[in-house]
């Protein structure tokens, strides 16, 4: 899990931001659905995308 101190931002913007992250991954699987990435290249970038969200969400 990433600390407030390797960010260099405050407590609470880090949480906001992390938040963020953590809620949008429906708007982010539309999107990578929507490029114009062949299927190989989208399904690599989706499960690219879930597995960084597991690692932010590990306390």
């Amino acid at each position: 899990m990433f600390s407030v101190a390797q960010t260099g931002i405050s407590e609470i913007l880090f949480s906001h931001l992390l938040t963020a992250l953590l809620s949008r991954s429906e708007a982010v699987e539309k999107m990578i659905a929507a490029s114009f990435l062949n299927e190989t290249t989208k399904r690599n970038y989706w499960q690219a995308y879930q597995g960084r969200l597991k690692q932010l969400g590990k306390e």
